[in-house]
């Protein structure tokens, strides 16, 4: 008996629409993007969302409406060597979810508050520290652990924007002037220090 295989080009697998439209986005990188090192960084990234729908689409059509698909977007590791080589991995810092928007918070800062509480469970689960870095606009940015600040949980905005926010009082968050960033992560990778 033959294993049938989901192929992505199979006629049961429907590929998400943003996928298909990705053509001329290469395109115009291809053509437009002068400096070869950005060319490459934004061609590697697009196919890395490619891949996130891919991956999203084929888990929901093997779960209906009961996956949810979360991703982690950095994990500091530190290259262990010594005379003969390679001895290992060890993760520094912790875990780290980036976001960005277009400027500084005011008073508190939110995020996802469905995110919030599957990262902190996570977080707590495996043990591990699990950070926010939001870069508010290049002129702050803000540094958080989900098993150090206390959200309040509230159900905000309007229309597609309303969603439930987990709202942390901006003196429970780092706040770092664009010069304060490495100084802070120094302390946090390299001294251990939980600021």
């Amino acid at each position: 008996m033959r294993k049938q295989v989901l192929s992505l080009h199979s006629k049961h697998f429907f590929m998400p629409k943003p996928v298909r439209d990705l053509a001329p986005i290469y395109s115009y990188i291809r053509s437009s993007v002068r400096n070869g090192y950005l060319r490459e960084e934004l061609r590697r990234q697009l196919m890395a969302f490619e891949n996130k729908l891919n991956f999203s689409a084929i888990m929901r059509s093997l779960v209906p409406g009961a996956l949810a698909i979360y991703d982690l977007d950095a994990i500091p590791l530190l290259i262990l060597k010594d005379d003969i080589g390679f001895r290992g991995i060890r993760i520094v810092g912790g875990f780290f979810e980036l976001k960005s928007r277009r400027k500084k918070f005011t008073g508190e800062v939110k995020v996802n508050g469905w995110q919030f509480k599957i990262l902190e469970l996570l977080s707590k689960s495996l043990d591990m520290d699990l950070w926010y870095f939001i870069n508010g606009g290049y002129k702050e940015f803000y540094l958080f652990n989900v098993k150090r600040v206390s959200p309040e949980f509230r159900v905000e905005g309007e229309g597609p924007a309303r969603d439930l926010y987990a709202v942390i009082e901006k003196d429970e968050v780092i706040v770092m002037e664009p010069h304060e960033v490495i100084p802070t992560f120094r302390q946090l990778f390299l001294e251990g220090v939980v600021v």
